[in-house]
């Protein structure tokens, strides 16, 4: 007696299957990518400038300080702006249209070529009016404070 045999379900045949199973990877993989969205945006490192890794996380944000017609900023970055290093500058702008006034290097960075780049760099971290006035007074990552004479635009270790 003859077996009859029966056609292959849709779902058995083998390029089927391949195609069922591709499926579910990429909706799986879809959900998981809704589903990672859903949590909020990732933290990621921000843009690599001047050629510095990103495995340091930036510098914190130092509140400008005005004096007059003038705002004092930290500078970051300092090397993309064509500066000799990233940290240690401070800007000088003009508080009515804020043009920028001049540049000064607070203190310099010193690079070991055998070692990476970015985790020599050490930034400011503070800038508060001297209390003449007169000065600013600057502070860094390596707890090192400066104080720069605005008039004259230099600075001296107090």
């Amino acid at each position: 007696m003859a077996r009859k045999i029966q056609p292959e379900s849709r779902l058995t045949h083998p390029v089927a299957r391949s195609r069922v199973a591709l499926l579910a990877t990429g909706l799986a993989l879809g959900l998981g990518v809704v589903a990672s969205c859903a949590q909020g945006p990732a933290t990621v490192a921000p843009p690599v400038a001047s050629g510095k890794s990103a495995k340091r996380a930036g510098p914190d944000e130092v509140p400008p300080v005005r004096m007059g017609d003038t705002i004092y900023e930290a500078v970051h970055w300092g090397a993309a702006r064509g500066l000799a290093h990233d940290g240690g500058y401070v800007r000088a702008l003009d508080a009515a249209t804020g043009r920028e006034l001049w540049v000064l290097e607070v203190y310099r960075v010193e690079y070991d070529p055998r070692r990476e780049h970015d985790v020599q760099d050490v930034f400011i971290t503070t800038l508060r009016a001297g209390s003449s006035g007169q000065t600013l007074d600057v502070g860094d990552e390596a707890g090192r404070h400066y104080e720069i004479d605005l008039r004259a635009r230099t600075v001296r270790a107090p």
